[in-house]
């Protein structure tokens, strides 16, 4: 049962009605709730902030009280219990502040006073508690994780502690002040407030520790009780406000603040449910009024369609009808005046111009035919997908074949194979209607195999009622022959004039028919911008020095920039040397005054090599290898100068630009091999891990070490496709270890600046491990303290997807950079590497032992395990334990060797 055009328009009212309703509705609602949402946010995240202020003051009172009552403690009070005693009872600004009691503790961890008194706890052991530890092992003030007290049994309590010092600077004792979490005091009033009279205040410490609470009995438990990895990410940056799931199990809008003297965190939370009530209420009664409106537009929509669709009906039948029976009556007749009666003049109108245009349309196409069948050209109508429709009876003399095997078939098989692509690409486009050339050259097949060239034409047309194409070809086979001899001559006039006769060697006239400089430019140090600031202010650069080089330069001059940081100046018809070097010093000079880019005042230099055409080179290839020739000793000369390129240059920069050129032919050949070292743990001698380290196999030079054509790789950018070699080949081998069994072990692989900065880094490594299945734990990225520290946001988030991954990472040649303690703690590393500068003399030189003692205290402190490099001798190897280094490797467990010579150390 079909439904008729007034219920379909009126269901189709309606039912924009109800999108346009519902579609405000939802819109009003989302913006109510957004703004809602907006404003308890801001609000609650404004008292958390002001409550840390509050809590950070006020720890910083008591703290600071307790550090100057701490002050006045002799060494006899703190040697004479009784003292103590007396002493700890007359603080009474002091027990106004601790409501948990003060207390003296001796060095040894031993209860010396406490008061309030209680009897029978004098000399009661306290040194298993963390603030002790922490004080003695620091010397400094703390404040300590909630604890059980003894002293109010039952009672979860907080410890701060001040460290009492002797004449001679040791610790004497340590005076604290206890705080009772269930108690009365500075951090208890904050459980006291409400958020909105119904969401709760509270404190945790970063681990996720309830330190105080309304409900006591969440005091030193766990704030949340299952898996909610969305607040484990806020607790490690607890700043803001977010949406998370509650201990109670209730979806809560939660603020975090974190305190300045203690990690610990201020928390609000207010339950969502009772947030959006409101919302909630007034979302129902949105949806009832909807409903209702929706009801009451569809009966006056219908009711209106019935009326006013009745004369369009009769209109429809009358179509109907006519479609079915031919009926020669076609006009439809014509009552009232109104939009229905304009549609039946327009029907009537294009009933006879149809019928006009038919016949038009039939006698069109016999004067086509006759006009095809008569023309000089071939002629092919093609449609669709390239299918011949009709060709003409030329068009089946040129290409050599009868009509009947042309129509039906695609245009495709009257070209060559090697032409076939681009000219159906033509075909299509032109069938799809697309802007084609005008005229388009190529070859046909003819039927007997023979290839002639021809010219198409392409237009639009229409075919028995279908958009079509019409292809006129033209065979100009004599035309090509024509131009083929008339290119022949000039190209021989050519030589003529500029070659002599007898030897056909280049003459006078060709050589110096104008003399031609040019100059290779290269920015110096500009890769330095580059790490520092940032690729944005170095491009802002580049384009402000290629400004100063077009300025001052002929307009019959060329400037180009090669890539990076190179630029190539051509200048043409010069009279002599002296000008290229006139314009080198002019550039030098205008370079010198300083470049402002992005609130930055830059000064820079460049080195310009200059090579003169004929006499140095005679082609574009030998002239750009003589220019950076001469700029590479520009810059071994001190940079900020020009040389002119001589047969005698320094044979070192050849060197270079060739080895350049191996290397990259090295990388495109596979003629890189790794090489690995051994380390091994120092107190039981087994093998930990493996340190990949890469060799270029030369097929002329040998082996070729690191040191050679890593700084090379490093400048030229090589290094990132090497290093994505290094950790794919590391990986492949460490499978082969961990399919072969034995006891699993690291394998390590050094990665480069420029890799670690701009090589897409985390891609590359995630790839590898994927393609290999190599485990990732037992991967090591090795990176330096320089690396990290130019841009630590950027470094700590490429480090934090690498650790994602399970990927451990390792700070290489720690020690020889500089890097802020504060961001270390915060990166996510597993390992410190001493760099081999402080082992070669450790047992010679003093401060290298030291330096090497610092790290190992350092880094055990972090909980950092600490492998140091460069072990060569027993002597190495002794000190290095009695300082407890856990691993190492050297020259004296073994030298880098391929993967093969290494099975003595693999318990495989």
């Amino acid at each position: 049962m079909s439904i008729g055009l007034k219920t379909r328009v009126a269901v189709a009212i309606s039912a924009l009605f109800v999108l346009f309703a519902t579609l405000l509705a939802m819109y009003v609602h989302y913006a109510s709730e957004r703004d809602y949402r907006r404003t308890i946010a801001t609000q609650q995240l404004l008292l958390v902030n002001s409550l840390a202020e509050t809590i950070d003051d006020k720890l910083s009172v008591a703290q600071h009280a307790l550090l100057a009552e701490s002050a006045k403690v002799q060494t006899d009070i703190a040697a004479n219990a009784d003292k103590a005693q007396g002493f700890l009872d007359h603080q009474h600004s002091l027990h106004a502040i601790f409501d948990n009691g003060l207390f003296l503790f001796s060095t040894d961890g031993r209860l010396i006073a406490e008061s309030p008194f209680l009897p029978g706890r004098r000399n009661r052991d306290i040194s298993y508690r963390d603030y002790f530890q922490i004080t003695m092992k620091t010397g400094k003030p703390i404040i300590s994780a909630p604890y059980q007290s003894t002293h109010s049994p039952g009672h979860p309590a907080i410890m701060m502690t001040a460290p009492i010092f002797s004449e001679q600077g040791r610790i004497a004792a340590i005076m604290g002040g206890s705080l009772d979490l269930h108690g009365s005091n500075i951090l208890v009033e904050l459980t006291r407030r409400r958020m909105n009279h119904r969401g709760d205040l509270f404190l945790l410490s970063t681990d996720g520790m309830v330190i105080i609470h309304p409900d006591k009995t969440m005091i030193m438990q766990r704030y949340w009780g299952g898996d909610n990895s969305q607040l484990a990410m806020v607790l490690k940056n607890p700043e803001g406000t977010t949406e998370l799931v509650n201990a109670r199990k209730q979806p809560v809008l939660a603020s975090f603040k974190r305190l300045q003297r203690t990690p610990w965190i201020v928390v609000a939370e207010y339950p969502l449910t009772l947030m959006l009530a409101p919302l909630e209420r007034a979302k129902q009664a949105l949806r009832l009024v909807v409903l209702g409106s929706t009801i009451v537009v569809l009966v006056v929509v219908w009711l209106m369609m019935y009326y006013l669709m009745a004369p369009l009906s009769s209109f429809t039948r009358h179509v109907e009808t006519l479609a079915e029976n031919g009926s020669e009556d076609k006009l439809f007749r014509i009552k009232g005046v109104n939009e229905i009666a304009t549609l039946a003049k327009a029907f009537n109108s294009m009933v006879v111009a149809l019928d006009s245009e038919h016949d038009a349309l039939l006698e069109s196409e016999n004067n086509f035919k006759a006009l095809a069948e008569n023309a000089h050209e071939g002629m092919l109508i093609v449609a669709g997908l390239g299918i011949i429709l009709y060709s003409n009876r030329q068009a089946a003399i040129l290409l050599g074949r009868a009509i009947s095997t042309l129509q039906n078939v695609s245009v495709e098989r009257l070209v060559p194979d090697e032409a076939r692509p681009r000219f159906m690409e033509y075909c299509l486009r032109a069938c799809a209607g697309e802007q084609v050339e005008p005229v388009f050259e190529c070859e046909v097949l003819r039927g007997d195999g023979v290839t002639i060239p021809v010219e198409v034409t392409c237009a639009r047309t229409v075919w028995q009622g279908q958009p079509a194409e019409l292809l006129v070809i033209r065979d100009i086979s004599q035309r090509k022959l024509a131009e083929t001899l008339l290119r022949e001559n000039e190209e021989r006039l050519f030589f003529l004039a500029h070659h002599d006769n007898l030897t056909e060697l280049p003459n006078r006239l060709l050589c110096y028919d104008r003399l031609v400089a040019l100059l290779s430019i290269d920015l110096d140090r500009f890769k330095n911008i580059n790490d520092s600031l940032g690729h944005e202010i170095g491009d802002l650069l580049l384009r402000e020095v290629a400004k100063r080089f077009s300025y001052w330069v002929r307009e019959t001059d060329t400037v180009a920039r090669l890539g990076g940081d190179e630029f190539v100046i051509i200048l043409e018809e010069i009279e002599d040397a002296r000008y290229a070097a006139m314009v080198a010093q002019k550039l030098i000079g205008i370079l010198a005054q300083p470049i402002v880019v992005g609130g930055h005042e830059l000064y820079i230099s460049i080195s310009i090599g200059i090579t003169l055409f004929p006499s140095d080179s005679t082609d574009v290839d030998g002239l750009m290898k003589c220019a950076d020739i001469a700029m590479y000793s520009a810059k071994e000369n001190g940079r900020n100068n020009y040389q002119f390129y001589t047969t005698n240059m320094n044979r070192r920069t050849r060197e270079m630009l060739d080895l350049e050129g191996e290397l990259r032919r090295g990388l495109d050949h596979e003629q890189f091999m790794l090489y690995f070292q051994p380390q091994l743990g120092l107190a039981t001698g087994a093998l930990v891990g493996m340190e990949a380290l890469v060799r270029w196999q030369h097929p002329v030079r040998g082996v070729v070490m690191p040191d050679r054509f890593i700084p090379l790789a490093e400048d030229n950018g090589l290094i990132v496709p090497l290093g994505e070699w290094v950790i794919h080949a590391a990986c492949q081998q460490g499978k082969s270890w961990q399919q072969r069994g034995g006891v699993p072990f690291r394998v390590a692989v050094n990665i480069s600046p420029r890799q670690f900065r701009y090589g897409n880094l985390s891609k590359v490594v995630a790839q590898a491990l994927e393609q290999t299945g190599f485990d990732p734990s037992c991967l090591e990225l090795e990176i330096t303290e320089s690396m990290i520290m130019g841009n630590v946001e950027a470094a700590v988030r490429t480090m934090e997807e690498l650790n994602d991954m399970g990927v451990m990472l390792a700070i290489d040649d720690f020690g020889t950079g500089y890097s802020s303690l504060g961001h270390l703690k915060h990166f996510p590393i597993s390992r410190l590497k001493i760099d081999k500068s402080f082992i070669r003399d450790i047992s010679e030189n003093a401060n290298d032992a030291a330096i090497a003692a610092a790290i190992i205290a350092l880094a055990h402190s972090m909980s950092l395990e600490v492998i140091a490099e460069g072990i060569e001798t027993e002597e190495h190897l002794r000190l290095l334990r009695e300082l407890g280094c856990e691993q190492g490797q050297g020259y004296l467990f073994s030298r880098p060797q391929p993967a093969h010579l290494l099975q003595s150390f693999l318990n495989l």
